[in-house]
């Protein structure tokens, strides 16, 4: 009969040089009892894993042949990849037969199956998983890159939880009134990669994007939603922010009240308007032309009030735009809306 009086699991670092990666293997260490005396020879071990500690389906195995038993003393290293472990019980059975052996029935079962257990330090690492191309999962056991964080969902009717990213704080002066500052969260996307060399010259390819809210960034920094700065100050803004609606270029006949549908919702009092026509005559090319609020400015001289388009009737879902009937400057208007709270 063989038996195994002892067992231990450990987490080992097998052949790790100084710029080598981590492997997955583990050792097993045990203790080979043939008829109840300590077996000394040579022997084959069939490792075998269940995520169940009677029957199961898992099962992945790992064999290991002409393995040295002295004293009934033996260590072998397994190796069933990292994926198999991620976080859900795992139970190993042994099997043992002659090294002489090459016959894949003759191994003998020894039972019970041993809990795969973790040393007391990876407990800390309870939640992250690492796959065999090195991609780091918090939360899932899929991960879609280097890092990827997957908060999952959270009960019924129950909020979800943060995700909180914090920098170091700084650390409190030694001598003087003012503490070291803290450290800054910095999101640095990836720099595009240099072509090849000659006999054409090296183009370098974009950079990447920073996205929130989305999982495909446009721009260097690409915003889904709103924003809201506190204070309503930016700081050297270059750029301006795309409108919440534009309407495009639309034709107006002269005379012609156009309705358009902007569904914008809230305060129209929250709104921004900025109205641009479009003639055919390079002199007046794209500009903006008497335009304004519910009636037309009737103090320019007689007879100007024929000319030109204007906005009235403003609400929540719409905006008419009146051109006026002897205006031959205007056959195209364009609408944009910022909304702001």
């Amino acid at each position: 009969m063989l038996t195994i009086l002892v067992f231990v699991l450990m987490v080992c670092l097998p052949r790790v040089g100084k710029a080598a990666l981590m492997g997955t293997a583990w050792t097993y260490q045990g203790r080979l009892m043939d008829a109840n005396n300590p077996a000394d020879g040579v022997y084959d071990f069939l490792f075998i894993l269940f995520n169940e500690p009677n029957g199961g389906g898992l099962p992945l195995s790992f064999e290991v042949n002409d393995l040295d038993v002295i004293d009934g003393y033996f260590t072998a290293e397994v190796d069933f990849g990292s994926d198999v472990f991620g976080g859900d019980a795992r139970w190993l059975e042994v099997g043992v037969r002659p090294g002489d052996s090459n016959d894949p029935n003759a191994f003998v079962s020894l039972i019970p199956r041993q809990e795969v257990t973790p040393t007391p330090y990876t407990l800390q690492t309870r939640g992250i998983f690492v796959d065999d191309q090195m991609n780091i999962g918090m939360g899932t056991t899929s991960p879609t890159g280097k890092l990827h964080v997957d908060g999952g969902k959270a009960g019924g009717d129950t909020d979800g939880s943060n995700i909180v990213v914090q920098a170091q704080d700084g650390g409190d002066a030694v001598r003087g009134l003012i503490g070291r500052p803290g450290g800054d969260i910095i999101l640095m996307p990836g720099r595009g990669g240099m072509g090849s060399t000659p006999p054409w010259p090296p183009i370098q390819a974009r950079s990447g994007n920073v996205g929130i809210g989305t999982n495909k960034p446009s721009e260097k920094l690409d915003v889904e939603g709103n924003i809201d700065v506190s204070g309503n100050r930016v700081k050297s803004y270059h750029g301006f922010p795309r409108p919440d609606y534009d309407s495009g270029w639309q034709g107006v006949s002269k005379g012609q009240i156009l309705t358009l549908q902007h569904n914008l919702g809230g305060d129209p009092n929250n709104y921004v308007i900025d109205m641009q026509f479009k003639s055919s005559d390079p002199y007046w090319g794209v500009n903006q032309h008497a335009y304004g609020g519910d009636t037309i400015n009737l103090s320019f001289p007689s007879g100007i009030e024929k000319y030109g388009v204007y906005w009235k009737q403003l609400t929540n879902t719409q905006i008419s735009i009146h051109r006026q009937p002897d205006d031959s400057r205007a056959p195209q208007i364009r609408v944009r809306i910022w909304v702001y709270d």
